[in-house]
């Protein structure tokens, strides 16, 4: 007799013993690993984040960007506008300095091509 109540006894108390610690142990721990390791994140990963990551694409992309897009662009254009000048050297000066019919109608119409080749180009690059 005396055994089957100290295994009752026995079972009970530790059934108790281990639903209340194991549920102390999990809801500190659990809220302990949620509010450490939450935190650590928005300090140290967004931060690292913020400061190296935004700051690699500001001074990297956008100095490619604007090196090799625009030099780029300005090399058609100047190019284009080259070989224009020459194909057309009596028309150009006469319209330039009086209608300015080429000059008028060919940026608008060039910008748009340039500005789709570039982005492929950039696209191209990105994937």
């Amino acid at each position: 007799m005396h055994s089957i109540i100290l295994s009752f006894y026995h079972s009970i108390i530790l059934s108790f013993y281990h639903s209340i610690i194991q549920s102390f142990n999990h809801s500190i721990i659990q809220s302990f690993n949620h509010s450490i390791i939450q935190s650590f994140y928005h300090s140290i990963i967004l931060s690292f984040y913020h400061s190296i990551i935004l700051s690699f694409y500001h001074s990297i992309i956008l100095s490619f960007y604007h090196s090799i897009i625009l030099s780029f662009y300005h090399s058609i254009i100047l190019s284009f506008y080259q070989a224009i000048k020459q194909r057309y050297h009596t028309f150009i000066p006469f319209t330039k300095t009086y209608l300015k019919i080429p000059y008028f109608l060919l940026f608008p119409l060039l910008f748009p091509l340039l500005l789709t080749h570039a982005t492929t180009f950039s696209n191209h690059l990105i994937r």
